[in-house]
């Protein structure tokens, strides 16, 4: 796929350095907004219209499919075109390893914040994360890489695959598996060996539980770091937060900041974690890339993709836009939120509990005064969701 004329001219014609966005859905849209904000030029790289394509921050490139083998000479001809070198946000885990791969020839291009080969495997393999996080005193759950069990493994179990396959998920409709019988967990895991499954014990507790610390880093320093946790997700167990909250804790911050200095990491990250029934912290993953809530710790003081962009290019950042507050802002995604709001009611959960969860002050992940371009693609990706959800209750009901 070749720019249009009209893009070779809009690149040529920056003036500051290009951020280059790549993932147009929410993280995409919170990092285009969190860097356009500021007065940086921002480009949106999809194969089709998404929600951050239509923001008035940024500019839509037109892509080949990023699974495709033209992306990188894309990428390529996007540097070839701009007067400045510009920055990369890749915002999926296989966008993030396609650039470390190709990170001498996109070097010539931009400026890079990515983690070595290394080190990316040391936090995205989920086997090698519990190497990592034990060789730096990080507590994750008890686990263990394929079968058979020892007869005293902790039950209930999830089962998930060591890297992120997506055929995992086609196959059994979910990315992680909850087993609370040992002859069904033994039974499935024979049929997951291809997969290389991991099987780590259940940690109890609500979403509340559910700990994040985001940072940018760049060489093994911190630049902008920020804590937070996950109050309603969906689908539930294993689904994406529908409402989050923003709140500083030094004891989640200083585990995820000891973790990712062990590697030297450079790049965006987030760091999950989960507190067991006794109050430790546990180590769940790591996503080596911006995630879906990312605009949170920016309405909360700390603009952690603000903040790479200007260590980039050797730029000092006021420590206002840096330092997270202690706001306990929340973040909604209300098609998300919905869902999730239907689903604990009709599990029983009291009204006032559950309608509690999303009050407070927040801000919604799509959007935002005076950013409505994405509002008509959002609204039509609610109907959608609903229509599918009908449709699959529907097929599943059965009359009585």
């Amino acid at each position: 796929m070749e720019l249009t004329n009209g893009d070779r001219a809009w690149l040529a014609a920056q003036r500051l350095p290009l951020a280059l966005v790549f993932n147009a859905h929410g993280n995409g849209l919170g990092i285009a907004r969190s860097l356009g904000i500021y007065g940086v030029p921002v480009a949106v790289l999809s194969p089709q219209r998404d929600l951050a394509t239509e923001s008035r921050y940024s500019h839509w490139l037109q892509s080949p499919a990023y699974s495709s083998t033209h992306f990188i000479p894309f990428l390529e001809q996007i540097g070839e075109a701009l007067p400045l070198p510009g920055v990369l946000y890749p915002l999926q885990d296989p966008l993030v390893e396609l650039c470390v791969i190709h990170h001498q020839a996109l070097s010539h291009y931009y400026h890079l914040a990515l983690p070595t080969p290394r080190a990316l495997k040391a936090l995205s393999d989920k086997g090698e994360l519990l190497t990592t996080a034990k060789a730096v005193g990080v507590d994750t759950p008890t686990s263990r890489i394929g079968g058979p069990l020892p007869a005293n493994f902790p039950l209930p179990a999830i089962v998930k695959p060591l890297a992120q396959i997506p055929e995992f998920k086609t196959r059994y409709g979910q990315k992680i598996l909850r087993f609370s019988h040992r002859q069904e967990l033994e039974a499935n895991l024979e049929q997951m060996e291809s997969f290389r499954p991991l099987i780590q014990a259940f940690i109890p507790g609500d979403e509340a539980s559910l700990w994040t610390y985001g940072a940018a880093f760049l060489e093994g320093l911190p630049l902008a770091e920020y804590t937070g946790r996950k109050l309603i997700q969906y689908p539930p167990g294993a689904g994406d937060a529908a409402v989050a909250e923003s709140v500083w804790k030094p004891s989640v911050a200083a585990v995820g900041r000891r973790l990712l200095r062990s590697v030297n990491y450079s790049g965006m990250a987030q760091v999950e974690f989960k507190v067991d029934p006794k109050g430790t912290l546990r180590l769940l993953e790591v996503n080596p890339r911006a995630w879906s809530w990312n605009s949170l710790p920016t309405a909360s003081g700390s603009n952690l993709s603000l903040a790479l962009y200007a260590a980039l290019l050797n730029k000092s950042l006021p420590s206002e836009l840096r330092t997270q507050r202690e706001t306990h802002l929340r973040w909604r995604y209300g098609r998300l939120w919905l869902l999730a709001t239907l689903r604990l009611l009709l599990e029983g959960r009291p009204s006032r509990e559950v309608l509690a969860l999303g009050r407070g002050q927040a801000i919604n992940a799509i959007l935002t005064q005076g950013d409505w371009g994405p509002l008509p693609l959002y609204l039509s990706q609610i109907v959608k969701t609903f229509l599918g959800e009908f449709a699959l209750k529907a097929r599943n009901f059965q009359p009585r």
